[in-house]
């Protein structure tokens, strides 16, 4: 695979997971307008929840062997076909039940999509490319999660129903779409069949840098999970308004988004360990400050700086895992983590 097909390759995985993505967040917001309308429990969203990121954790590893059998485009159709299902129960108002099977089915498009895009692009692209890859899928990420909250709420009030036919839509026209990479090419960079899960496991368990990649991504996951209950809770306690409680969750956000747009251009993969041991401390020591808040001021400097150090964490982490995993272990190892990410998603439900 020459520069220019590496590049279209690229594009094309990255285009896959971003919209597959974003339509999955997209419609994961209107369901959640959709119960809150029609008066939905708390209690019954957050069983839903639950629910839907163990049903996730456990299919994932199936998903990594999945991609090991037949590369991304497998994964991106099913994905594609998932969300476009969703967004046809999403239409379904009165009936709880099929906004629930909606929500999984979001859930299970997010994991689908997030294996084929991050095992595709970190199969193409060397150690020395990865990290900038991977921050800017970070990036752009980040971004649309500032972005969604207000506009899909605009469209919602507007015309409730409009955002799931878009995203019914879109789905089915990207599950038609090529990914554009063969196994074979894949295979050229490195693919190869999995090893047995036991024994990846155990390659896990032994291996420090290895640990620290799954660790640290999959806790700091969790960390933005909490924190979006926990500045609310805390600013509700020091007497905050919801302008000034929404400021703080949004320059938590946008300090994520500073900390990739930075990794996206200053990338070094030769000191990816140190780089991951001092994104966790600076995150860590400015978490701690939260106990010394003691207004809105304070407390923005410890949510922004926190959010820069742990923004580093998420794309070092993942490039940690491919850089350090054997070849046969990777897939199983990225999956592990992806796992994790699910179960931390408990705690928030």
């Amino acid at each position: 695979m020459n520069s220019l097909q590496l590049r279209t390759a690229f594009r094309r995985l990255f285009a896959q997971w971003y919209l597959l993505g974003l339509a999955a967040r997209c419609l994961q917001f209107t369901l959640i307008f959709e119960a809150v309308s029609h008066g939905v429990g708390a209690a019954w969203m957050g069983a839903v929840m639950a629910a839907s990121s163990v049903a996730c954790a456990v299919f994932t590893i199936y998903a990594g062997r999945l991609y090991n059998r037949f590369g991304p485009s497998p994964l991106n159709r099913c994905a594609a076909l998932c969300c476009a299902g969703a967004g046809f129960l999403a239409t379904q108002h009165e009936a709880p039940a099929a906004l629930a099977v909606a929500w999984m089915l979001t859930g299970m498009t997010l994991m689908l999509a997030a294996t084929a895009g991050y095992r595709g692009i970190g199969g193409l692209f060397g150690a020395a490319d990865r990290v900038s890859r991977f921050s800017r899928m970070c990036l752009l990420s980040n971004v649309s999660e500032i972005a969604m909250p207000v506009a899909i709420g605009a469209l919602f009030s507007q015309a409730p129903d409009l955002m799931p036919f878009i995203v019914l839509a879109v789905s089915l026209a990207l599950s038609f779409l090529s990914s554009g990479v063969s196994r074979s090419d894949l295979r050229a960079h490195g693919l190869v069949e999995s090893t047995d899960l036991l024994v990846n496991i155990r390659r896990l368990a032994g291996s420090g840098p290895l640990l620290a990649g799954v660790v640290a991504g999959s806790g700091v996951n969790a960390l933005f999970c909490i924190l979006d209950i926990l500045v609310p809770t805390a600013g509700g306690g020091m007497g905050l308004t919801t302008i000034q409680t929404g400021t703080l969750l949004s320059a938590c956000a946008l300090a994520q988004v500073a900390a990739s747009s930075l990794l996206s251009v200053r990338a070094n993969h030769r000191t990816l360990l140190p780089q991951l041991r001092n994104a966790l401390l600076l995150g860590g020591v400015a978490l701690s400050g939260a106990a010394l808040a003691d207004g809105f001021a304070s407390f923005l400097l410890v949510v922004s700086v926190a959010g820069f150090g742990f923004g580093l964490v998420k794309p070092l982490s993942m490039s940690t895992l491919f850089q350090y995993a054997p070849p046969e272990s990777v897939g199983d190892i990225v999956g592990m983590r992806f796992m994790l990410n699910n179960l931390g998603r408990i705690r928030n439900s």
